[in-house]
């Protein structure tokens, strides 16, 4: 199978998803841009991108799809890496949250060593704006651990 289509079935795992939510009620979720960067391995950082879809709950769900720009350098080689995550946030009050996620990546690397990824967080969100930072790893269920640390500003699109 080639590497692509992984990526291709994540991507179309989640647009579906997403549009069978958003179909069911629309009013009912909100969508937000987020964009950021990751944390260095090795002395190599790198950028990220995310699209969330979030339920309009006291505890919201949350659909994200996302990439991790790859590292190309002498000390580590890292390939764009796109994930889909499923979770929820748990709203802690003015504006604060826990998050806490299920997710897909589309390759493995030394960073990410399987396919079968938790994404943990903590942040605050206004009423258009969002601070995360997240972290996504495998808990140490297989390979090496070192797992991505993202700090994403996000922007509520409606």
């Amino acid at each position: 199978m080639p590497k692509t289509s992984s990526a291709r079935q994540i991507a179309a795992s989640g647009l579906i998803l997403a549009l069978f939510l958003l179909a069911r009620s629309a009013s009912a979720w909100h969508a937000e841009l987020g964009v950021g960067p990751v944390d260095e391995v090795d002395g190599v950082d790198t950028r990220s991108f995310a699209v969330f879809l979030l339920s309009e709950h006291r505890h919201p769900w949350e659909l994200s799809l996302g990439l991790i720009g790859k590292r190309d350098s002498l000390r580590i080689a890292t390939p764009n890496t796109r994930f889909l995550a499923i979770g929820r946030r748990f709203t802690l009050g003015r504006g604060f949250f826990l998050a806490s996620a299920l997710a897909l990546v589309d390759h493995r690397s030394e960073v990410l060593s399987s396919r079968h990824q938790f994404m943990t967080g903590i942040g605050w969100s206004g009423k258009r704006l969002t601070l995360a930072l997240r972290h996504l790893s495998n808990a140490n269920t297989g390979g090496r651990n070192r797992g991505e640390n993202v700090f994403w500003l996000g922007y509520r699109l409606w």
